[in-house]
């Protein structure tokens, strides 16, 4: 399978799975809806790396992932692990908390996207507060 189709099926999939309508992504890639359905299509075989990387983040997941660079187990896996890489780059925890949110991405709740990730943070924090911890 060609990485053109591997990313087309996998921008459908995560949109879908998301609820997300192809005008919902355009607008939060920054892209139109014509050029997202165009992709999702396999009419436009070769999008440009930086409309790849508009998609990718508006979805919460790496390029190499929409590439066909990593598998996982579900969807639900995907998201979690490729929120959790990304949310990770933009802080600053110690490695026992790395791991403890490696962990939580195993569960079948866990959080998909970056949002997700802060907010269950901020839960935890103001929970540990609340907890004497």
């Amino acid at each position: 399978m060609s990485a053109g189709l591997i990313i087309n099926d996998r921008i459908k999939a995560i949109r879908n799975h998301k609820i997300l309508s192809a005008s919902d992504l355009a607008r939060l890639s920054g892209l139109n809806q014509s050029e997202i359905s165009q992709i999702e299509s396999g009419q436009k075989r070769s999008p440009r790396l930086d409309t790849i990387q508009r998609i990718a983040r508006a979805l919460d997941v790496s390029i190499d992932y929409l590439s066909g660079g990593y598998e996982y187990d579900s969807l639900d896996k995907a998201l979690a692990e490729e929120s959790l890489k990304l949310y990770l780059q933009n802080v600053k925890l110690h490695e026992e908390q790395v791991g403890a949110l490696r962990s939580v991405a195993e569960g079948n709740s866990a959080p998909q996207s970056i949002r997700d990730w802060e907010r269950f943070i901020h839960n935890v924090a103001v929970y540990e507060s609340h907890s004497g911890r």
